[in-house]
């Protein structure tokens, strides 16, 4: 026979690469799921989209409203061919449930303005399962406008807006 000549021998590495392969892979798959530090990368990294003059809409377009269960693995494992996890492995790897915004204030400018600040996960100082104000970021919006973000915004502001800084 004339043309490209096979022999068993040179077929035999890639057949057994392949059945390796199926064999790792087919056991389990892995179904990316939240954990915190995702949650909080990807609130720094919507940070960087804002500019003073936004209106609320448009922050929390770019911020996020979810709500978001995070796990403790990046992933989890799963049944071949399944993209159901058992209740009972979520629960082994369930960690916190994170709201974007976290926590909102509002409140009245010394002029009458009115103000809402919106905090975000964005930051982990201590590992004490806990998510405090210094672990947040403040996003300032007066009357539906951006008006600034960050603790040291707040920190020049702190008298306009009549709120009490955490201690940090």
């Amino acid at each position: 026979m004339d043309g490209v000549q096979c022999s068993r021998s040179s077929l035999f590495a890639p057949i057994c690469g392949l059945a390796v392969l199926a064999l790792v892979v087919g056991c389990r798959t892995w179904i990316p799921v939240e954990t915190e530090e995702t949650v909080r990368d990807q609130n720094r990294e919507r940070l960087i989209e804002l500019s003073v003059g936004m209106t609320k809409a448009q922050v929390l377009e770019i911020m996020g409203t979810e709500s978001v269960q995070t796990y403790t693995k990046s992933a989890l494992p799963s049944k071949k061919g399944s993209k159901r996890i058992s209740d009972e492995i979520r629960a082994l790897y369930r960690g916190k449930q994170i709201n974007n915004p976290y926590k909102t204030e509002a409140n009245r400018t010394t002029d009458g303005t009115s103000v809402e600040i919106l905090f975000y996960y964005i930051d982990q100082r201590e590992f004490d399962n806990a998510i405090t104000d210094d672990e947040l970021a403040p996003i300032v919006i007066e009357d539906g406008v951006l008006a600034g973000w960050g603790w040291n915004f707040l920190d020049q502001n702190v008298e306009k807006y009549r709120i009490e800084l955490p201690s940090q």
